[in-house]
């Protein structure tokens, strides 16, 4: 389809998570102008000679509300990063949870035993049908805490745990790109 149209000028905006980081795919894509949220990938391009642009995206932090220390958000969005990962980090900290059960396609929920939900008073919301809807009814629960579980082991602009950390939030998230 790409090489069917007839303009110099076309930008690609790949989301790290989102895209194979091998020369097989990527030597398809040497045309175009890419614009990188993901710097690990920018410089992969870059080494390839693609015309590649890097930029970072901060959200706004005019609602910085750190929240409470003992207090985590987890939005569990892959099978693996699950309650057990959190209760590892934490490991003999005394915490409350809450637990955003929104699962990306083809992963599982982890439920937490009845003992986990006792101990870390676990509290849990479900997806919402709107941004807005979301931000009414978990805005204020992100808020209130002060740790945030970034959800993903790779992101491609990673705006959850953007938003969590102009909020004033200790973010705590995989050493990958984006985060």
């Amino acid at each position: 389809i790409l090489k069917g149209l007839k303009n110099d000028n076309l930008v690609f905006f790949p989301m790290y998570d989102g895209v194979p980081h091998d020369w097989e795919y990527w030597k398809n894509y040497q045309n175009l102008k890419v614009v990188n949220f993901s710097k690990a990938l920018h410089n992969k391009l870059k080494e390839w000679s693609f015309e590649s642009m890097y930029i970072q995206y901060f959200p706004e932090s005019s609602e910085f509300t750190p929240g409470n220390k003992d207090e985590v958000f987890f939005w569990q969005r892959i099978t693996k990063i699950n309650i057990n990962t959190v209760k590892n980090i934490f490991k003999g900290k005394d915490l409350k949870m809450h637990i955003h059960r929104a699962i990306d396609p083809e992963h599982k929920f982890i439920q937490p035993s009845k003992s986990d939900e006792k101990k870390f008073q676990i509290t849990y919301s479900d997806w919402f049908e709107s941004r807005d809807e979301m931000l009414e009814n978990i805005g204020g629960l992100i808020k209130q805490k002060g740790i945030y579980i970034a959800p993903r082991e790779l992101e491609g602009i990673g705006h959850s745990f953007l938003e969590a950390m102009a909020m004033g939030k200790a973010v705590v998230a995989v050493d990958n790109p984006t985060m």
